[in-house]
């Protein structure tokens, strides 16, 4: 009784400390590390306390409830399983499955997956990057995201023919690797361009600190292409924990299932937790059993986790926009679309410093409106040293002199009022509308994720495991093995792509 008593009282200083951490005004990165120390000593402390199975920090607590229910699901339809199983391998790994396929080539299963694969690139995942940026908080990702818009815009309209160029052909090359390697090569080759824009602003930000005059807008302006992703730190966190949970049931679940298809018994299930959140799921098959058996059956359950990732990803892009078209239906507007700019940073050497704040949107500057980047131009352009410059923003109006090359020191950038604005100000009358953009808007974008990282080649994601079966123990040059050489890329791209965190 006094270890239950005491495991008691832990989780609730542990969730009351929790809290506290998540409302403290310290930078993310200190945050983060704070929030999983004191989550990691808490599973410590309670593995001893109630002798529950851990394994670096993290409380596995097993269960065989769920198993019968999981073993009717299987014997209910197994042909269905297996050919849905089989789409996901060609989703995952495009043409390329037609290699990984050992016996045979399930004919309908590459036409369907095919199909799907295109109709995902082409809809869904350009749904996913924006709501990204919207519900994660990835430092820099908003300004990355702005930069990007800008480029794409400027393509657009003609200006800048080679950046047309670069842009015209990496999406050329993006659309054939998604076709021959699926979404596990597109998402692969993401990750080392973003890795790649990474060590050039490294080595740009190297260059001019060499010539005497470093440029830290360079790395600045560089956020990281990977992080960590916690409910309550850069989740919403009754939301984030909902669609992790939802998450990891369809993943595991699958996993079960597509094992019992092939014959190969569960030993248990459970939930994994860090401290007092709950952190994971997990089905526990025989692996013995699952190394002996065929190579179809062993490909078809380890994808099936990232297959019903992706399905649950689609279905939650249909579910997203009948959120969407019943919110605007149930409320309309026609604020959507439209521009407003709005101020990003205020130089500390400019005569606004102090009064115009980072944040706030310009509605009129020296009597002209202004709705867009061009219209502020136009009104700021001109102004001679020491004139008054009355700027009217959405906080209040301030009257600022010009300085001495008739400027007050206001940078900014257009920005356009989006549904998830509309939702945000709806939201202060119903609560419940910002819940459930969330909510959706979380339980899609981490479906896409998890889907596509896991298929990448690292131990212990389930991608290693498809492409170690087949790959084996080639030799690429010398004595290298070829899953090796893949694996030590991948993971060094990983490794760039979180330096970021080292200066944000």
């Amino acid at each position: 009784m006094k270890r239950e008593f005491a495991a008691l009282t832990l989780i609730a200083l542990t969730a009351v400390g929790f809290y506290f951490l998540v409302l403290a005004g310290m930078n993310a990165i200190l945050k983060t590390i704070a929030v999983v120390a004191l989550l990691v000593a808490c599973s410590f402390s309670l593995q001893r306390l109630l002798k529950i199975e851990g394994e670096y920090g993290l409380l596995l607590v097993r269960t065989k409830k769920g198993l019968k229910f999981i073993d009717e699901l299987a014997q209910s339809r197994p042909h269905l399983w297996n050919f849905l199983a089989d789409v996901g391998l060609v989703m995952g790994f495009g043409l390329s499955a037609l290699l990984i396929f050992r016996h045979r080539t399930p004919k309908k299963a590459i036409i369907t997956g095919i199909i799907l694969l295109m109709l995902f690139y082409q809809f869904v995942l350009p749904l996913a990057a924006p709501l990204v940026i919207e519900l994660i908080q990835l430092p820099g990702s908003s300004q990355s995201m702005s930069i990007s818009s800008s480029a794409a815009a400027q393509a657009a309209s003609g200006q800048g023919g080679l950046l047309a160029t670069v842009l015209a052909v990496l999406a050329a090359i993006l659309s054939l690797s998604t076709i021959i390697g699926g979404v596990a090569l597109a998402g692969a080759l993401a990750l080392l361009l973003k890795a790649f824009t990474i060590l050039f602003a490294i080595a740009s930000f190297a260059t001019t600190a060499i010539a005497g005059h470093a440029d830290s807008q360079i790395l600045a302006s560089e956020g990281p292409g990977a992080a960590p992703v916690l409910p309550g730190i850069n989740l919403p966190f009754v939301e984030g924990v909902l669609a992790l949970a939802l998450l990891l049931v369809v993943h595991e679940g699958a996993h079960g299932i597509l094992a019992r298809v092939g014959k190969i018994p569960l030993k248990s299930a459970g939930m994994v937790f860090l401290g007092v959140v709950p952190f994971g799921a997990f089905v526990d098959p025989d692996e013995r059993k699952l190394q002996k058996t065929d190579a179809d059956i062993q490909d078809r359950v380890l994808v099936a986790g990232s297959a019903s990732n992706l399905f649950t990803a689609c279905a939650f892009f249909v579910i997203f926009f009948m959120f969407y078209y019943g919110v605007l239906f149930a409320f309309p507007t026609a604020q959507i679309g439209t521009s407003s700019v709005e101020v990003v940073a205020v130089l500390s050497n400019g005569t606004a410093y102090g009064f115009v704040q980072p944040g706030m949107k310009i509605t009129k500057w020296r009597g002209t409106d202004i709705a867009s980047i061009a219209d502020f131009k136009a009104a700021a352009n001109g102004t001679v040293p020491g004139a008054s410059v009355e700027i009217i923003t959405d906080k209040g109006t301030f009257t600022v002199p010009a300085g001495k090359d008739g400027k007050v020191g206001v940078q900014v950038q257009q920005v356009a009022y989006s549904f998830s604005n509309y939702v945000r100000d709806l939201s202060k009358a119903m609560p419940w509308i910002s819940f459930l953009y969330n909510f959706i808007g979380l339980a899609f974008i981490l479906n896409v994720l998890v889907g596509i990282v896991n298929l990448f080649p690292i131990p212990p994601f389930d991608g290693y495991r498809i492409l170690s079966l087949k790959l084996g123990n080639k030799i690429l040059f010398g004595k290298v093995k070829v899953m090796d050489a893949i694996v030590a890329l991948i993971v060094a791209s990983f490794v760039v792509n979180l330096l970021p965190w080292l200066w944000i």
